[in-house]
């Protein structure tokens, strides 16, 4: 498909995209439904050989004004939708649907929900729990010394503007942290694959189970047990629907989150929520407005029978869409990834599917490089009409 191509079907505009999860679902499901559909990203990243050729992958200078010059150069505004898949991207996204005054979230809403600095001040962490360093010089001990003391170790060093766990890492002493802190100095000075800023956060690190929380229009449509790798970066291992929780345990979590959501006005479609949970209470890590990663909607669509990406793109283009008034939990789903880092005996070669009456397993190869990520293994247990309510 051309560049130059006017469009004169419906067409969506993703701006940011990822080579895994969401990122491949939202695009298929826009072809299924007879959209074309253009992704326009940074010329910074590629994604080769990660859609079907008739996605047209734009690669510009990242910037709303030139994302903005292109779509008004190449598309039928009066057919357009624009959304976005990638956290790095949002504000960007919302921006350009202003400025086009098309559907979608607020960007000023937007641009403070995704500032991690400010989402501490909104949970009440920043001054008890954590600080904020700039980088924007070499950091050294002399510098840091007296504010690194203040905290205990193990403790957790991430930039207040990324992207899936990158630049994440926690530190097991004050050589660590200020190793790290001066990775991230480099690495934004130079490419800026792990960091868009030159604020970072430090603060404790919390043990316990961590959960996804997803959320459409201001209401919460399905929670997730999430697991990572041993060691200190993060990476994800996988996701399921068994929490490992009663109900009692939960719903508070989900109601202080709607609060937060709500005080934040995130009141318009997807809203992605990272928390931990253990012996002492809760502690919500991030809010990310935007539509989750990986394969989270996969999972909330089979366990809770929600599907947030065809409530998305009818949100978009004004069609109708309904939230179940219960959030129930009617099916195990899972899904396992295989890490680089893994054996190589572990090896998934080509996709293969197993299914009968009871069971679904789907198996295929999904590399990432930034994700440390090699295949997947998803395990759908058929739902048998008995359904847990956790609203």
């Amino acid at each position: 498909m051309s560049e130059n191509t006017i469009m004169t079907m419906k067409q969506l505009i993703v701006i940011g995209a990822r080579d895994t999860g969401t990122s491949l679902t939202l695009v298929n499901q826009a072809l299924i439904n007879q959209y074309s559909v253009v992704i326009i990203i940074s010329d910074k990243e590629l994604l080769k050989n990660v859609f079907s050729p008739e996605v047209t992958v734009v690669y510009l200078e990242k910037t709303q004004k030139t994302f903005l010059n292109w779509i008004n150069s190449h598309c039928d505004l009066s057919s357009i939708m624009v959304t976005c898949a990638h956290e790095n991207y949002a504000v960007i996204a919302a921006n350009i649907c202003a400025e086009l005054n098309l559907n979608g979230p607020s960007p000023e809403k937007i641009k403070l929900a995704t500032s991690k600095v400010f989402q501490k001040k909104i949970f009440n962490q920043q001054h008890n729990n954590g600080f904020t360093v700039s980088i924007e010089e070499p950091v050294n001990e002399v510098k840091l010394s007296g504010s690194l003391n203040t905290l205990n170790y193990p403790l957790v060093i991430k930039p207040c503007k990324g992207s899936a766990s990158l630049g994440v890492k926690k530190c097991h002493s004050k050589y660590d942290a200020i190793k790290h802190l001066n990775d991230l100095y480099e690495d934004y000075h130079q490419d800026q694959k792990m960091i868009l800023t030159h604020e970072v956060i430090i603060e404790p690190y919390v043990q316990g189970r961590e959960y996804c929380i997803e959320f459409f229009d201001g209401i919460c449509v399905g929670v997730l047990q999430k697991f990572k790798q041993d060691g200190d970066e993060f990476f994800e291992r996988g996701y399921t629907s068994e929490l490992n929780l009663e109900p009692i345990y939960i719903k508070p979590v989900i109601q202080k989150v709607s609060d937060i959501i709500n005080k934040l006005g995130l009141d318009w479609g997807p809203v992605h929520v990272d928390s931990i949970i253990n012996e002492h209470g809760y502690h919500i890590i991030e809010i990310n407005p935007r539509i989750a990663g990986s394969f989270i909607c996969q999972l909330v669509h089979d366990a809770y029978q929600f599907d947030i990406v065809t409530a998305l793109l009818n949100k978009l283009s004004d069609k109708p869409y309904c939230i179940p008034a219960k959030m129930q939990l009617s099916a195990l789903a899972y899904v396992n990834f295989i890490l680089l880092s893994d054996p190589i005996t572990w090896e998934i070669t080509e996709t293969s599917l197993l299914e009968n009456e009871q069971i679904n397993v789907i198996c295929g190869q999904q590399y990432s490089q930034e994700r440390n990520r090699r295949a997947f293994i998803y395990t759908l247990l058929k739902h048998d009409g008995r359904a847990k309510d956790l609203t």
